[in-house]
């Protein structure tokens, strides 16, 4: 038989996708293979861990983040029309099925080692057998927990860290109570936003039934804030949200001796990430005094050489800029400026602007969100589910690249853009804003480093 002639041209796109496929997948499990860590395996619940800064780790990461891209168009092409809101219903019984199993606490229920029958669990959390064999075998179909005999139930290696991580089971309660009603409830805030994008508008409030914006609830509940302090620390340990990406993303020893301000953290996390490895930056966490016990242990736990570099700078009311007694050559804005209203916003930036010196920075480091069909349909799923969160909870604004120039031209104070980066596999882009008055040329927008 004669050798085909097809011009890969002509490659069908299901061919083409799954021959990148294999060969993604070739590549990663040879360098898995060179790691401690074993294969990955649905048949062993075995999951894929890289060792984080070990080399080549950034391009494993590349390519597992490719794989399940590839593999979700693979599955998109193979799927019809038809079948959409099939797999919608599907996604939508597994979402159910988390928050019926962490309302009734059955992550904790089921035993870490070993397996339990349908029967006990039933018995021991006075709920319907029927429904727990229901709720559980659609979590199993999705991933989560596994049947190892006929009717009894077992942890797998997805479940078992929401029931013994703390962090990841206040994730599970936050998407089972306050995100599951506020997404219940968005339909309603959109038309009450028609003319106010104001946070007491915003669905999370609807849900509530009270008046309080969402920061100002998690002033009022300890245990929703609690929660959501979980939420924020699981979300965190995830590769999209590594602070490896800062950490390579910005060029911190170009500062010199320089004095670092992270506005509005809940954790010391950034600032000792980077006070371990730039000797020459101090830094000051300016936040609300309620983070003040959190990031306290967080600085007593590590080495006074590191700690003794970071100053907390703590104030009691939120609406309040923070105060600064002399110039500051670096702002970092992480992930915090969606919970301003713009006109907040915008006077939060023009008060950094005031105390910068005069070759400093405003870092910026936060979602920048991706026209339509630019970027793979997975990472644009999640950063689109992010964006949703936000409006959700506090009608938090998310930008494009576009939104991002023109709300620091509208700042004014002679603040301009000089650089925009995403390191491959971050949710987070880095914004790099100067004052115009500085020399130097302004970088086009980098993806890893690439324009």
């Amino acid at each position: 038989m004669a050798a085909s002639t097809e011009s890969p041209a002509i490659i069908p796109e299901m061919v083409a996708l799954a021959t990148r496929i294999h060969g993604t997948s070739t590549h990663l499990s040879w360098f898995l293979a060179s790691q401690p860590n074993p294969q990955p395996s649905l048949s062993t619940d075995t999951h894929i861990s890289i060792t984080r800064g070990s080399y080549g780790s950034k391009i494993a990461e590349a390519w597992r983040h490719q794989l399940k891209q590839d593999a979700l168009d693979l599955f998109r092409l193979a799927s019809t029309p038809e079948e959409y809101l099939a797999h919608v219903a599907m996604n939508h019984g597994i979402t159910t099925s988390v928050r019926w199993l962490t309302q009734h606490r059955i992550f904790e229920l089921v035993p870490i080692i070993g397996s339990v029958s349908y029967n006990n669990i039933s018995v021991i959390s006075s709920v319907s057998e029927v429904h727990l064999k229901a709720v559980c075998r659609m979590a199993i179909s999705g991933g989560l927990f596994k049947e190892p005999e006929p009717d009894r139930i077992a942890h797998n290696s997805t479940s078992r860290i929401i029931a013994t991580n703390a962090d990841f089971g206040a994730w599970a309660e936050c998407l089972a109570g306050p995100i599951w009603n506020a997404s219940a409830k968005l339909g309603e805030s959109s038309a009450q936003c028609y003319r106010s994008s104001l946070p007491t508008h915003s669905a999370f409030t609807m849900a509530q039934g009270d008046q309080a914006a969402f920061p100002d609830a998690l002033r009022k509940d300890p245990k929703l804030a609690m929660n959501f302090g979980g939420f924020l620390k699981a979300t965190g340990s995830m590769y999209a949200n590594d602070l490896s990406h800062v950490v390579d993303g910005i060029d911190w020893e170009w500062f010199g001796k320089a004095r670092v301000v992270d506005i509005g953290a809940s954790s010391a996390a950034l600032s000792l990430k980077l006070a371990e490895q730039f000797s020459d930056l101090v830094f000051e966490i300016a936040t609300h005094v309620r983070h003040a016990g959190t990031i306290g242990t967080e600085l007593h736990a590590t080495s006074p050489d590191v700690s003794s570099k970071i100053a907390l700078n703590t104030n009691r009311d939120p609406a309040a800029p923070p105060i600064f007694t002399s110039p500051v050559d670096v702002f970092i804005l992480k992930h915090v400026l969606h919970h301003y209203p713009p006109p907040a916003a915008l006077a939060l930036l023009q008060h950094l602007a005031q105390h910068l010196t005069a070759n400093g920075r405003i870092v910026i480091i936060d979602l920048v969100m991706p026209n339509p069909g630019t970027r793979g349909s997975y990472v644009e799923g999640m950063l689109r589910t992010r964006e949703l969160v936000h409006l959700e909870l506090s009608n938090g604004a998310s930008r494009d690249e576009g939104g991002w120039y023109e709300f620091v031209e509208r700042a004014g104070c002679s603040l301009e853009i000089i650089k925009v980066t995403r390191d491959i596999g971050s949710d987070l882009s880095i914004i790099e804003i100067r004052t115009s008055g500085e020399k130097g040329a302004v970088n086009p927008t980098e993806i890893n480093g690439v324009n």
